[in-house]
């Protein structure tokens, strides 16, 4: 198991106890590898999915009831333990704070993190104004564009072994890779399901508190972030759950009344 996926559900257990730290940090050193402040303007699909009230994972607005995250992030919680703060550039302040009525994990989900998607029912529906907008998503019958930039959105650390979460959301483009080159990293453990991002000479990455997050390609969701052997590590990329592979799982959800 890589050390992102092992490395989880201990850094969710550490941040917890502790607290978010970015309080007291500066804010131009923590956040997405490789990355830089942006604005929720520009990205009014992110949301901070909370979990006792405490960032730990991203998701995307797709409409107004619904937000994609990954299973990673709901796995054996409740609908009573995770909220959603959308319409901010910050994670624990400004914009308004939803709490779910339902968790729709994949049911095929399992350790090896394929099948990483979960979509979060809110109790009430949004608002959509400037900051708080959905993303469309990628269809299941187009290709993943190879070699093209992604941008990917998040609040989490710049360090594998981080625990100190960015105040202000942040961004980093990042290639998308070939199936080829992203099983000669990960072998078997790359299914139908995932696809591979990011420079193999290591650099911009999404981290630890970006789970669950947009990867964008052309303004519409490619990708949801999953799991990779550590942050920005040479020759490992991160691995991205496919939104087109798992359209099937989305609109049968989307599709109860």
């Amino acid at each position: 198991m890589s050390e992102f996926k092992s490395s989880f559900f201990i850094f969710v257990v550490l941040t917890f106890i502790a607290g978010n730290q970015s309080g007291c940090t500066n804010n131009q050193e923590l956040g997405i590898i490789g990355g830089k402040v942006v604005d929720i303007k520009d990205y009014p699909y992110q949301v901070s999915v909370q979990y006792f009230d405490e960032h730990y994972c991203g998701g995307s607005i797709i409409n107004d009831r619904f937000i994609v995250t990954a299973a990673h992030c709901t796995n054996k919680k409740t609908i009573y333990s995770i909220n959603v703060r959308v319409g901010t550039s910050f994670h624990d302040k400004k914009g308004k704070v939803f709490y779910l009525k339902a968790i729709h994990q994949h049911p095929q989900f399992n350790e090896l993190y394929d099948f990483d998607i979960s979509l979060l029912e809110l109790e009430q529906t949004l608002v959509f104004g400037s900051t708080i907008q959905p993303i469309p998503l990628w269809n299941q019958n187009e290709t993943i564009p190879i070699g093209s930039m992604a941008t990917v959105t998040g609040w989490g650390t710049t360090e594998s072994h981080g625990t100190a979460f960015s105040p202000q959301l942040r961004k980093v483009d990042i290639p998308i890779l070939s199936d080829e080159k992203c099983k000669s990293a990960y072998g078997d453990e790359i299914t139908v399901n995932m696809f591979c991002a990011g420079f193999l000479e290591g650099g911009g990455d999404a981290c630890h508190g970006d789970s669950g997050g947009p990867l964008v390609v052309n303004k519409v969701l490619l990708g949801i972030v999953s799991w990779g052997d550590g942050c920005g590590i040479a020759n490992y990329p991160g691995v991205y759950s496919s939104i087109p592979a798992l359209r099937p799982f989305i609109d049968k959800i989307l599709s109860f009344p």
